[in-house]
C-alpha cells in the first residue's frame, strides 16, 4: 500500500496480515482488544476490534494528497490520533481497550540471510512478531536484533513444535526427564499422591511426603466464566433477601460483560417456576439454559463453554445455596475448576440452609467471597482501562443480603 511510513514499534500495527489471521488473533481476546492492518482493497487501513461474540472492522481511508486519515466523518492527522480519540470513549460506535498481543514464532529452518536487513536464524530459534509485509515478517530476538525472515520459514510457537525442532530423535532416550520437561514446557506444579522414602543406597533420590497442592484462587478475566443459577420469578417471595442478591448479581453480570467474560444463566423448570427476573438487568446476548437437574452443568452448557479449555475459574451466584448452587460448585470442583461462590449473591429460603451450604462448600475447596472482592479481583489495579467503569459499579453501597445475621447465627450455634 502506498501510504505513510508507520513505525514498526507501533504495538497496534500488524502490517499486511489477512482478515482470517486478524480473526484468529482477536477472537480469543477480551472485548475491546484491537489492531490495525493494511487494507488489501483500498488506500488505507483496517481497524479491527473484538466485540462480545465477533470481530468488527472499520475502514480508515488515507489521502496521499492531504496526508490525512478519514474515519467515518472525522479527519485525523495520524493513526495515533484516531486511536487516542476512540480510546477515550468519545464514540459509542467503538471503544478501544488494549492492542492485541503479538505472537511468538519459531524458525522451522536455518535462515542465513542474504541481505543486511535480514535476520539470520537457526532452526528452533524463537522470535517475536513485529509486522508483516507481503511474504516477509519483521522479527526481533530477545537480544534486541531485528530483521526480516520469510513467512514460510516461521510457525506459531508451540511447546511440542519447539521440542521436535530442538531435540534430535536419537537423543531423546539419553535426555533427563527434567530436560525434556523444560523443553516441552509442562506444568511445574505437582501433587504428591504417595509418600516415598528412598533406599539409603539411592543418594540422588528425594524423600517426598504426601501433601495437597496449594491453590490461591487468583482470578484472570480471560479464563473466568460467570454462572447465574435459577434466579426466577417464582422464587421472589420465598427466597431470603431475594431483592438484594438479584441486585448484587446484576453488578456481577455488568462487570463480566465489560470484561468480555462468558456468562451463562440457567432456569430450573421454567414452565412451573417462571422466567429469569428482570432485576438482573439487560441479558440480551446471554444464553439462558432451561434445566431439570440441580447442577447447572448440562450438555447444553458444556456446548457453550469448554470447561477444559476455555475457563479454569467460575464465579457462581444464584439460588438456592444449599441445592443447585452447592451441587454445581461440587461438580465443578470434581472437574478441576476453581469455584468462587459470591456470598452476597446467593441465598436460600432458610438462612440456616444458606449458612451451612456456604460452610460445606468452603470445606470442599470453594472460595467463598463477596461481590466487591470479585469485581476488583478481575483486574490487576487502577491502571486497567476498565477500572473506573468497574469502580462505578461498586461505589453505590451494596444492599444488605443478610450476611451479618448469618455470622450472628454462627456464634449462637
Amino acid at each position: 500500500m502506498d501510504g505513510p511510513v508507520i513505525p514498526p514499534d507501533s504495538v497496534w500495527y500488524f502490517g499486511e496480515i489477512s482478515r482470517e489471521k486478524t480473526n484468529e488473533i482477536l477472537l480469543n481476546q477480551p472485548v475491546g482488544t484491537f489492531l490495525i492492518r493494511d487494507s488489501s482493497t483500498t488506500s488505507g487501513y483496517v481497524l479491527s476490534i473484538k466485540e462480545i461474540t465477533k470481530v468488527v472492522r472499520y475502514l480508515i481511508n488515507y489521502s496521499k494528497e492531504t496526508s490525512e486519515f478519514t474515519f467515518g466523518n472525522l479527519k485525523f492527522e495520524s493513526l495515533e490520533a484516531v486511536l487516542e480519540y476512540y480510546s477515550q470513549g468519545r464514540s459509542s460506535a467503538c471503544f478501544l481497550v488494549k492492542p492485541a498481543p503479538k505472537e511468538r514464532l519459531l524458525a522451522l529452518y536455518d535462515f542465513p540471510g542474504d541481505r543486511k536487513e535480514d535476520l539470520p536464524l537457526s532452526k528452533g530459534d524463537m522470535v517475536a512478531f513485529v509486522i508483516q509485509k507481503k511474504d516477509w515478517i519483521l522479527c526481533s530476538l530477545s537480544d534486541g536484533r531485528r530483521g526480516w525472515v520469510p513467512a514460510n520459514h516461521l510457525a506459531p510457537y508451540k511447546a511440542e513444535l519447539l521440542a521436535s525442532l530442538k531435540v534430535a530423535s536419537e537423543n531423546l532416550n539419553t535426555m533427563s526427564y527434567c530436560s525434556l520437561c523444560g523443553i516441552l514446557g509442562v506444568p511445574v506444579d505437582a501433587k504428591v499422591i504417595r509418600s516415598r522414602l528412598p533406599s539409603i543406597f539411592q543418594t540422588n533420590h528425594l524423600e517426598i511426603q504426601m501433601s495437597a497442592l496449594p491453590r490461591v484462587g487468583k482470578l484472570v478475566a480471560s479464563r473466568t466464566a460467570l454462572f447465574v443459577c435459577d434466579m426466577q420469578e417464582k422464587f421472589r417471595s420465598s427466597i431470603s433477601h431475594f431483592a438484594a442478591i438479584t441486585s448484587v448479581s446484576g453488578r456481577l453480570i455488568a462487570a463480566a460483560k465489560m470484561l468480555g467474560m462468558p456468562i451463562i444463566v440457567t432456569e430450573m423448570y421454567p414452565k412451573g417456576l417462571g422466567q429469569t427476573v428482570e432485576d438482573l438487568g439487560d441479558l440480551s446476548g446471554i444464553p439462558v439454559i432451561p434445566k431439570l437437574s440441580f447442577s447447572m452443568i448440562t450438555k447444553e452448557l458444556e456446548s457453550m463453554v469448554d470447561l477444559k479449555k476455555d475457563v479454569n475459574s467460575v464465579i457462581l451466584c444464584g439460588i438456592e445455596t444449599h441445592v443447585c448452587v452447592q451441587r454445581t460448585a461440587l461438580e465443578l470442583l470434581e472437574r478441576g475448576i476453581d469455584v468462587h461462590c459470591v456470598a452476597d449473591a446467593v441465598s436460600s429460603r432458610s438462612m440456616v440452609d444458606r449458612m451451612f451450604a456456604l460452610e460445606r462448600m468452603r470445606q470442599s475447596g470453594v472460595f467463598v467471597t463477596t461481590s466487591e472482592s470479585i469485581i476488583l479481583g478481575l483486574v490487576d489495579g487502577s491502571e486497567h482501562p476498565l477500572f473506573k467503569s468497574l469502580q462505578n459499579l461498586i461505589i453505590p453501597k451494596a444492599p444488605d443480603s443478610g450476611l451479618l445475621s448469618l455470622k450472628a447465627e454462627e456464634h449462637k450455634l
